[in-house]
């Protein structure tokens, strides 16, 4: 038997074989066969999972036999040396195969049976293959748009091979491009697992276009089962990553109305703030912190906008004022609401701020004519959220001056 390459043949699976070199092992049928029966012979071969091939032939060969008398058999034998290719007939599952009726007066490998020698047994092998690709899908769409970097491949996600029965049959991991390969596999059914994504980091949309561009998983990261033919290389089976997103900054009280955040003004907290998706509907609320800061995290790319919820006798300072984003009013006055932004896969905005501004005026009228050097005390119970506010006293056309305390 001439053992292929992409085969290993091992001892302890085959004790009625012995290795003679050459990649050619032998065995020996106890005899003698009377006529019209026949002997069964066994082999077993490893196929190597590092082989390049998609197909493999093996081919058995009676070298010698005799007759019951021990004189050589009169028929067709194969010639008895170390090349496989140079018998009659021997095409794998063609007519030729197994046959016993050929005179051995045909050309290496076809497929005719009479004229195949009858003592040449050629079996073949074809294997499967999947693949493809694991990639962060930046827009979230679930398909690999064209150009960079709208497809970057994922390296070190570990993808596992399961048969239909749920046997885990073999794991690889992504390459530096986010490619991946199983090899050599016997044809038939299988399914993938997807696992190990980078930190933040969920599965795209699923079966959202063309199946050779789009992303095959769920969010568990599964597949559904495929078929594979002997012989088949399907290079189809990719998974899109999309890195979570978030959005946020401060609400600030803007003492001089000049909507930039200046050094000294404080921050204003417990302000009710809205994360709104495309259609401009509420998806998610949270308060500023005792530092004025807020975030929404953990948020898919799409678009967004924020709306924020101004306190009782609190106005909107001007939007969009200086010419540092990072320190200007973001809000609409009249609505308290932003523009509509992008968040890109794995990208945190934290510039979407909001200036507030007193706008609270107190006027007292004394019920009795106060004179030089009287005191009065005024009381207000003032609400808003603001930690601080500043005052004007107006004393009227014919009034003197007082003094605060």
């Amino acid at each position: 038997d001439y053992v292929p390459a992409g085969f290993n043949f091992f001892d302890h699976l085959n004790t009625a074989w012995t290795p003679i070199g050459g990649g050619i092992v032998k065995t020996v049928i106890d005899g003698p066969l009377a006529p019209g029966e026949s002997e069964v012979v066994t082999i077993s071969l490893q196929l190597k999972y590092t082989s390049a091939e998609n197909g493999y032939v093996n081919v058995a060969e009676i070298a010698y036999s005799e007759d019951g008398n021990n004189n050589p058999a009169d028929d067709i034998d194969s010639d008895s040396d170390t090349n496989p290719n140079n018998d009659a007939g021997g095409k794998p599952n063609s007519d030729s195969d197994d046959s016993v009726i050929g005179d051995g007066s045909g050309n290496p490998g076809d497929g005719d049976a009479t004229t195949d020698e009858d003592d040449s047994d050629p079996w073949g092998i074809e294997v499967a293959s999947i693949g493809d690709y694991v990639w962060n899908d930046l827009n979230d769409n679930g398909i690999q748009d064209d150009g960079a970097p709208n497809v970057v491949g994922v390296q070190d996600v570990t993808v596992r091979l399961y048969d239909i029965d749920g046997h885990n049959i073999l794991n690889v991991q992504t390459d530096e491009n986010g490619r991946y390969l199983f090899e050599n596999l016997v044809p038939g059914e299988y399914y993938l697992k997807f696992e190990d994504l980078p930190a933040g980091a969920v599965w795209t949309q699923q079966n959202a276009g063309n199946d050779d561009l789009d992303s095959d998983v769920d969010q568990d990261g599964l597949t559904i089962s495929t078929v594979l033919d002997a012989g088949e290389n399907d290079l189809s089976w990719d998974a899109g990553i999309v890195q979570l997103a978030s959005v946020g900054d401060y609400v600030w009280l803007d003492t001089n109305e000049n909507g930039v955040q200046d050094a000294g003004e404080s921050a204003v907290d417990g302000v009710v703030v809205h994360l709104l998706d495309e259609n401009g509907d509420r998806i998610a609320t949270t308060v500023t912190d005792e530092s004025g800061y807020y975030i929404f995290d953990g948020l898919r790319p799409g678009t967004y906008s924020v709306e924020f919820v101004k306190p009782a006798e609190l106005e909107f300072t001007g939007k969009g004022q200086g010419t540092d984003d990072t320190k200007d009013s973001d809000v609409n006055v009249a609505t308290g609401k932003t523009d509509q932004f992008v968040l890109q896969s794995g990208e945190n905005i934290t510039k979407i701020d909001a200036g507030l501004r007193c706008t609270m005026v107190l006027e007292l009228t004394p019920p009795q004519v106060l004179c030089k050097g009287d005191t009065v005390v005024i009381e207000s119970n003032i609400t808003g959220g603001a930690p601080e506010y500043i005052y004007d006293w107006s004393t009227g056309e014919h009034t003197p001056t007082i003094e605060v305390t």
